[in-house]
């Protein structure tokens, strides 16, 4: 189980580094013309939704349970990724950026929780590691990617290939662990 949540962690971490949200605030910034005064705003009111977000987390979990949890917050989070090419007006793209980072989170700590209830006591510090590590190295060459994608007017393409990546992370780990 550890192996297949492994894989699936991976996969979730490759469409995460394919737009990051740094790529994200750069891809708002060729398309709309943002100043970085705007951009710095946006950012800011991203990581207040993520923290508030994550405090719901643990009492979503507990009613959802973990992996509920982890799947019918990441969703809805995964498809406004998905979407937020399309929009032609920065309103309702940043609309879409603020759903995604306020859900995107939420499923970390159920993660973390899911992982140390079905690992043992003493294996927890090496499968917390080593699935630390995975995560890292699946989101090392994305970035690149999404760059070449930007440099050949092809940026959305990063969107869609994330959002799949995303989706198949999510419906992989709602069927492999309910």
């Amino acid at each position: 189980m550890v192996i297949k949540l492994r894989v699936l962690l991976t996969i979730d971490s490759l469409a995460d580094g394919m737009v990051s949200y740094a790529l994200t605030y750069y891809y708002l910034m060729r398309k709309f013309g943002l100043t970085k005064s705007y951009l710095g705003d946006i950012m800011s009111i991203c990581f207040l939704l993520m923290a508030i977000s994550t405090a719901f987390a643990g009492p979503l979990a507990r009613r959802l349970w973990l992996i509920n949890t982890m799947v019918f917050t990441h969703l809805p989070s995964s498809l406004a990724v998905l979407l937020l090419p399309v929009p032609q007006s920065v309103g309702l793209t940043i609309v879409l950026l603020f759903i995604r980072t306020g859900l995107n989170n939420m499923d970390q700590g159920p993660r973390v929780a899911f992982i140390a209830a079905v690992v043992k006591p003493e294996e927890r510090t090496a499968v917390m590691g080593i699935t630390a590590m995975l995560r890292t190295l699946g989101s090392t060459i994305r970035p690149s990617l999404t760059g070449f994608l930007a440099d050949t007017d092809k940026f959305w393409i990063a969107f869609v290939v994330a959002e799949a990546l995303r989706v198949a992370y999510d419906g992989g780990l709602f069927y492999l662990l309910t």
